[in-house]
């Protein structure tokens, strides 16, 4: 990624980047870097349901998502991202996850994109998941990390052989599994069958529904098919139905997405 693509993507994130002091590829501004991600680019698979064009090649990311300030799934948002962190100085890995399901078998491999970034130590970034940690993780077994701001939410990184599992703690209910991973890298060509299988098979979870998310800075904000979530950081949730003829509005209004 070029220094005026660069930019324009920092631009999308809100994140300034002063010309004189360039930040450093470091622990606080990889933190910043994910938030704002997450509070500004939506969790979507809208391009499955409108039959819309669909590549993990960086320029067609890069228009989608920073130029016509689009979302996109795991593969898109995490590809686009590995490509920004690398071009300000940071080492980054594409790993593979398998997702926990709900009847608690692990999904495929490749289910999933994540990123390992090497500072002095290494992070797991995630800004493709939908609702999980919204800061970088230590790549630490074992050791208990808090949601900033969420006393009630907690997350680690256990270890199995090879294996990492990302796992939450949400009011204090328990550990449970989000994904399990190894630190195997991987390109992003790797990545390309299960992204086709998303798009087209009908056994795909984004095939069955339409999603937009958002990070607030008070909680989360959904529209999963035809109907409007919001849920504030003590999971108190408000719900409305939107009429078909409201749909685009709402997207615009709340994702600040347009169907072009």
């Amino acid at each position: 990624m070029d220094e005026i693509r660069q930019r324009q993507f920092l631009g999308r994130l809100g994140v300034a980047r002063a010309e004189e002091q360039a930040e450093q590829p470091d622990a606080r501004f990889l933190a910043a870097l994910q938030l704002a991600h997450l509070q500004n680019i939506p969790f979507e698979n809208l391009s499955i349901h409108w039959h819309e064009p669909m590549s993990l090649d960086e320029a067609h990311l890069f228009e989608k998502i920073v130029l016509k300030k689009r979302g996109g799934f795991c593969y898109e948002c995490n590809t686009l991202f590995a490509g920004l962190l690398a071009s300000l100085g940071f080492r980054t890995r594409l790993l593979s996850a398998r997702v926990m399901l709900a009847d608690e078998r692990l999904s495929s491999e490749f289910d999933h994109m994540a990123i390992l970034v090497e500072l002095a130590e290494p992070w797991l970034v995630d800004v493709g998941f939908g609702d999980t940690f919204t800061r970088p993780l230590r790549l630490k077994p074992g050791l208990i990390q808090p949601e900033e701001g969420r006393a009630y939410l907690a997350y680690r990184l256990d270890r199995q052989g090879d294996d990492y599992l990302l796992q939450q703690n949400l009011q204090g209910l328990g550990w449970k599994t989000q994904y399990q991973f190894t630190l195997q890298p991987r390109q992003v060509a790797d990545f390309q069958e299960m992204f086709l299988f998303h798009q087209n098979s009908p056994q795909s979870h984004f095939k069955q529904r339409a999603i937009v998310s958002l990070l607030t800075t008070t909680g989360r904000k959904t529209l999963s098919n035809n109907r409007l979530i919001h849920t504030n950081f003590l999971g108190e949730k408000s719900e409305k139905d939107i009429a078909p003829e409201e749909y685009l509005d709402v997207l615009q209004q709340e994702f600040g997405i347009s169907r072009q």
